[in-house]
């Protein structure tokens, strides 16, 4: 064992992470008595490539080739006595262990054997779990946006979003999904071998053009201990690789809005079609630059799309904008009374209560609508329709087009040094520059989400496969990986003063713009961004491979390096926000849809919360990441296969480079100038002696992984096993903005109100009264950041990882079909989540309104802005655990875990005389007990803020946002049996070419709803999370969903929780789900063989063939007017494309 590792280090250099992207065969050699034949030789030959491989069998008559390319393959045995035999047509699959057994009869040389064989239908030799996308699958099958990962959704257990169905091109949509349970960002992507994972997303840093990609398999469940730093799937992608005979294609697809159909909210006002044009259009070509010895394969792909962008917002009436609310309604058809915030006052019959006045006639005084509101609400379109029925909401329809060129190079050289030594290099690059369109238009600087956003996206691996000895073969791969993104927005520039602001807001901002305003019920204003994200993974890896006897020795080891890199002055002008809160009444504290509106406090400018950053926030990341693995696999017997495997993996604490994050010391005090003693503050790893990573070393984890395989016969498998697999604690639920800079960018909140929100005290004209904070850098310690919000990471927290256990039986079919039955289990650990320190402890809730009194400050005159520099502070306030600073948030704190039981059933019939067939059918129940700080499924909504209660986390357990109960996927490619070469009318000819080469191919979905999160009600005045109301019944409603799009479940069932209580509703509803989803993909394709080298294909195809509309899912806040309300079409309408490909 030593000795291997050494040739690993030796081999290695320096080291990273494992994951095959080849196949292996194996097999026995026996004489006709059944007795193990050894010394035999086995030669294996590509048939593509004539590239061969020789080996011996051992004393136990096993002989095993590993590290092959995926591919067909052609193997003979000869051994002194006995007659050759040849098998050809052995088809390896990426991460496969084909058994191909020899039985040899006595002859000599002259009596050659020859046999045609199909590709093993059963897998023996390993007991993972998960499923394989071949060529015909890839090829053939309808995929908008022709992006190879999207294939994901035929594996059983892969929960992929409603809107990832019908997204086009765009790497970030193919990211995120959900194995097995796992969180959407514990996958790992492996391209060619190499790590191909994002850094911060944990998604594909690039995507391979789906022209050039052979196949991918995606391994769920218990794979063998050679993978690393993936607690949910494997997905290894194999690009493909030149051939002794040039081949290649050329292609054009073509989508156009003559072709599509309308989306469900557009008919419903009357709109019409946005404009789409999308051409699609490229070539490959691949072949021997040496027969036999040096190959290539590139790829050209760019794309050129306009496509529509819908959306239905809110915007005020004319007589809202005048402060005329007489006509608003709630949902429920009554008016929504406005109360004026000046009139506050406890109630005489209830002095621990309080009062508030309606304003007169529900109108406001024209001198109290503030300056800064009235121009605000200039920049917003006049309604174009009259929007929701009572509550004249989602008035505003916007139809617009997304713009994205996308140019894709790639190429890949496969040469063979030697007979013993094999390379292969590739490099592949794309371009993107992603423009959205504002809401109101670009001719609107406030317009709500423009942004221009270019990107580029490198992958390069280089590989040398080397045989040793007939027993010995090592593997060494490097490769590199980055992402670059920036984005841009319409106001960058826009001084704010023209709005009204004060000069200060200018003066003490490091960029210009227009200020983000989220106003209320009403579509938000403004905002821009200026990001820079740069994402490097560097990798190197090493695996050997030895056999003896019956054991298949594996070993290798791994070092990683991750480097990401982000700046940005983000709304550097600030943020303001506008709730319907300080016009709520008559019980100010008492929330209600009749009662308050958002819109209100906008025009009287008093605000609801905001933040002003005037720095620039940045920071460069790096982490290192090794591990080392030794994998047994034993054939125990001609039957039984065991899989026994130890992984050790070493992820490094994530250091930065300036030591500029924070942590958080619970338990240590200071003493403040004035003499006052604090407890808890502030720290910085790399300063007064702490160490440098962001949190304390976590060097114990093993990962053992066993499994079996026990063929019943030659028609059926039974198999299982038990496996621990770590994920990564960077990418795992939190991106780059998941990391506080806090002592060195400071964040001054607005100070809505000194009285726990009675009464308003900042307004939009004037919302930093008090000044700004000033970054203190990393030197002040526990003194850091004094009266504001504070951000850090948990230096406690630990490396996620997962438990996970599976048996399962496969079983061959008549019919070339295959059949598998399985159940796979999963425990999730260390589960990262947001947690608020410094929540105010239940039992204090009691006090009821006496938490709003008024007590002296003990930090007047040491904190100078913010609410804590008053005289004065709540006495909620002064009771927190940390009463020095307004929050204490950690982003990372790895408390929570998660249960997962599924049963999968797949049956598969692969290509053959003109026909295929996948069908997988899940069944399932995840529970988890926290939300991730990043939910991950971009364009679909889940749940998402804190815990309600930090200090009852068993309420919080619940069903997991992606919580799926039944998923059912068929896909099939079908050649119809007529022309030359089939069953029926088959004469040649000019007839032959037009009735033959028909072929039509599908894709079929049906899956559930997610289960929603009910949220809102009243504040609990424990300033803890987010806050859910009371749950009276059964919510769920029957019946058409386009008939109950105003009240899709049983708002009444719902109720808001007293005030100074917390609600009683689940973090996730047990039995009210969003809309779930079925959609059909549908193509035709017609193959006209152009004489004996060339075939033309044209190809139409259908994306939400049917045009089913989708729904989003509904508002599920009952402090909104539009609580119950589905206003969104979640997928896209049909949409045809046309296509012509040469192939060669």
């Amino acid at each position: 064992f030593y000795t291997l590792l050494a040739l690993v280090l030796l081999g290695l250099g320096a080291n990273v992470s494992e994951a095959q992207f080849t196949a292996q065969i194996t097999g026995v050699v026996t004489d006709p008595s059944g007795a193990v034949v050894p010394g035999a030789t086995v030669t294996v030959v590509n048939e593509a490539t004539g590239i061969k491989w020789e080996v011996t069998t051992n004393q136990a008559g096993i002989y095993l080739v590993p590290l092959l390319p995926p591919g067909d393959y052609r193997l003979s045995v000869q051994s002194q006595g006995f007659r050759p035999i040849t098998r050809s047509g052995i088809r390896l699959e990426v991460a496969q262990t084909a058994k191909v057994d020899f039985k040899l009869e006595i002859g000599t040389a002259a009596q050659a054997i020859d046999v045609i064989e199909t590709a093993p239908l059963l897998d023996t030799g390993t007991n993972a779990i998960g499923g394989l996308v071949a060529a015909d699958k890839i090829e053939n099958l309808p995929m908008k946006g022709r992006n190879a990962s999207a294939f994901m959704m035929l594996v059983p257990g892969v929960r992929i979003t409603r809107a990832t169905i019908s997204q086009p091109v765009l790497e970030s949509h193919y990211q995120f999904f959900s194995v097995n349970g796992s969180r959407p960002n514990q996958s790992q992507f492996m391209l060619d071998g190499g790590n191909n994972t994002n850094v911060a997303f944990n998604g594909p840093e690039y995507s391979p053009q789906i022209e050039s990609v052979q196949e991918f398999r995606v391994q769920t469940s218990n794979f063998s201990a050679e993978y690393a730093n993936a607690a949910g799937a494997v997905i290894n992608i194999v690009t493909k690789g030149g051939t002794n005979e040039f081949h290649g294609s050329l292609f054009e697809y073509l989508r156009n809005d003559a072709f599509a159909a309308n989306n469900f909210f557009s008919n419903l006002s009357g709109a019409r079609k946005p404009v789409l044009r999308y051409n699609q259009f490229g070539g490959t070509l691949g072949g021997p630059v040496a027969k036999n010895r040096t190959f290539f394969f590139g790829g050209f792909e760019a794309l050129r799309m306009s496509d529509p962008v819908i959306r239905t917002v809110s915007v005020p009436t004319a007589l809202q904008r005048a402060g005329d609310f007489s006509q608003t309604l709630a949902s429920t058809g009554r008016l929504v009374v406005i109360h004026d915030p000046l009139t506050t006052r406890r109630d005489p019959n209830s002095p621990a209560r309080y009062l508030r006045s309606p304003f007169a006639g529900n109108r406001l005084p024209k001198d109290r609508i503030n300056p800064v509101s009235a121009a605000l609400q200039s920049y917003y379109p006049q309604p174009t329709s009259a929007g929701d029925r009572f509550t004249g909401l989602n008035n505003y329809f916007f139809s617009g087009t997304r713009t994205r060129p996308i140019n894709d190079y790639s190429g890949r050289v496969d040469h063979q040094w030697s007979q013993s030594t094999l390379v292969m290099a590739r490099f592949s690059k794309s371009y993107t520059t992603i423009t959205e369109p504002g809401t109101f238009g670009e001719s609107n600087i406030a317009s709500p989400g423009y942004t221009r956003t270019p990107q580029n996206h490198t992958s390069t691996v280089l590989k040398v496969t080397k045989t040793f000895s007939p027993s010995l073969f090592g593997e060494f791969l490097g490769s590199w990986a980055r992402w670059w993104f920036t984005r841009r927005s319409l106001s960058n520039g826009f001084d704010p003063t023209q709005l009204g602001f004060p000069t200060y807001l200018a003066a003490n901002s490091k960029a210009l713009g227009f200020p983000s305003i989220s106003p209320g019920e009403m579509a938000a204003l403004g905002g821009f961004v200026n990001p820079l994200d740069v994402s490097d993974r560097f990798e190197l890896k090493a695996n050997l491979s030895k056999v003896t006897g019956r054991h298949t020795y594996k070993l290798g080891a791994l070092f990683n390096l991750a480097k990401y890199r982000a700046n940005a002055n983000n709304n550097a002008v600030g943020t303001y926000s506008f709730g319907k809160g300080f016009t709520q009444g008559p019980d100010p504290l008492l929330s209600s849809p009749e009662s308050g509106f958002g819109y209100v406090t906008v025009l009287l400018g008093t605000l609801s919360g905001g933040t002003h950053n005037p720095t620039e926030w940045h920071f460069f990341l790096t982490q290192t990441y090794t591990g080392f693995y030794f994998q047994d696999e034993y054939k125990a017997t001609s039957r039984l296969s065991l899989n026994l495997g130890i992984r050790y993996d070493y992820e490094a604490p994530l250091t930065e480079r300036d030591n500029e994050l924070a942590n958080f010391d619970y338990t240590g005090t200071a003493t403040l100038p004035n003499g006052v003693t604090v407890r808890g503050g502030l720290m910085y790893p790399g300063v007064a002696g702490l160490p440098r990573g962001f949190w304390n070393r976590d060097p114990n984890n093993f990962a053992p992984r066993v499994g079996f395989a026990y063929s019943l016969g030659n028609a059926t498998v039974v198999r299982g096993g038990y496996g621990v697999f770590f994920s990564n604690s960077w990418g795992s639920g939190r991106n780059g903005n998941g990391f506080p800079a806090t002592g060195f960018v400071c964040s001054t909140s607005v100070v809505s109100s000194l009285d726990g929100g009675l009464t308003p005290f900042a307004l939009i004209s004037d919302p930093f009264p008090k000044g700004f904070c000033k970054p203190t850098g990393n030197t002040a310690g526990l003194l850091s950041n004094l009266g504001q919000a504070v951000d850090m990471i948990d230096r406690n927290q630990r490396v996620p990882y997962a438990q996970s256990w599976n048996f399962g039986i496969q079983r061959r079919m008549p019919g070339d079909l295959v059949a598998e039955i399985a159940y796979s289990g999963s425990r999730g650990i260390n589960l990262a989540g947001t947690l608020e320190y410094n929540q105010l402890a239940p039992q204090y809730m009691q006090l009821a309104t006496q938490l709003n009194n008024k007590v002296p400050n003990p930090f007047y005159g040491v904190i100078t802005e913010g609410p804590l520099s008053e005289q004065t502070v709540t006495l909620g306030q002064s009771l927190r655990p940390y009463p020095q600073f307004l929050g204490v948030s950690s982003r990372n704190a790895t408390y929570g875990a998660s249960t997962y039981h599924a049963m999968f059933l797949r049956v598969e019939r692969r290509f053959s005389r003109g026909f295929s067939l996948l069908a997988s059918y899940t069944v399932s129940k995840l529970i988890d007990d926290v939300i991730p700080s990043r939910t991950g499924f971009p364009g679909e909504s889940f749940a998402s803020g804190d815990l309600q209660n930090y200090y009852d986390r068993r309420s919080e357990r619940a069903l997991a946002s992606w919580d799926t109960p039944q998923t059912l996927v068929i896909s099939s490619v079908y050649e119809l049996p007529f022309g030359p070469g089939k069953p029926f009318l088959s004469r040649a000819g000019l007839r032959g070419k037009l009735i033959g080469g028909w072929q039509v191919n599908g894709i079929a979905l049906f899956q559930s709803g997610p289960p929603l999160q009910i949220t809102g009600g009243s504040a609990s005045g424990a300033f803890a999370g987010t806050q859910r109301p009371n749950w009276i019944r059964d919510a769920r409603l029957k019946g058409d969903i386009s008939k109950r799009l105003a009240a899709y479940f049983d708002t009444s069932a719902f109720a808001v929780n007293p005030p100074f209580t917390f609600g009683n509703a689940p973090r996730l509803m047990p039995n009210l789900r969003g809309p779930g989803a079925v959609n059909f993909d549908l193509a035709i394709f017609k193959n006209t063989r152009v004489g004996e080298q060339f075939r033309l294909q044209f190809r139409a195809e259908a994306f939400n063939a049917f045009n089913r509309v989708q729904f989003g899912n509904p508002n599920t806040n009952i402090n909104s007017n539009a609580f119950g309300r589905i206003s969104s079409q979640q997928n896209a309408p049909r949409d045809i494309q046309l296509a012509l490909k040469l192939l060669f």
